[in-house]
């Protein structure tokens, strides 16, 4: 069985997928799976214990988000909460540049 993300996990996850697309620019970019390994030490840091897939799967999913505009809910049906939109300030993927 597995556990839902509370809402300080999620913001969490929104919080990598952040860095996750501030540094598609660079030369070296950030892979989601070494943001997925970042989420997952906030994580432990916060005292949850979430597994490297778990985590990978929850970024991906804020990906989808991102791309959407809007972000999920967190938590059980009637008890659950709405993140704030703010929470996908700088979540919109950046173009690329063009190297010259």
């Amino acid at each position: 069985m597995h556990n839902l993300w509370k809402p300080v996990e999620r913001r969490l996850a929104y919080k990598w997928i952040r860095l996750y697309f501030r540094h598609q620019q660079d030369d070296y970019p950030l892979a989601l799976l070494d943001a997925a390994r970042g989420l997952m030490v906030d994580l432990l840091e916060q005292g949850y214990d979430r597994t490297l897939s778990s985590c990978e799967n929850e970024l991906h999913k804020c990906f989808l988000d991102a791309a959407k505009g809007k972000t999920r809910h967190a938590g059980r049906i009637g008890a659950e909460t709405r993140l704030p939109a703010s929470l996908l300030r700088g979540t919109r993927p950046q173009p690329h540049r063009t190297k010259t």
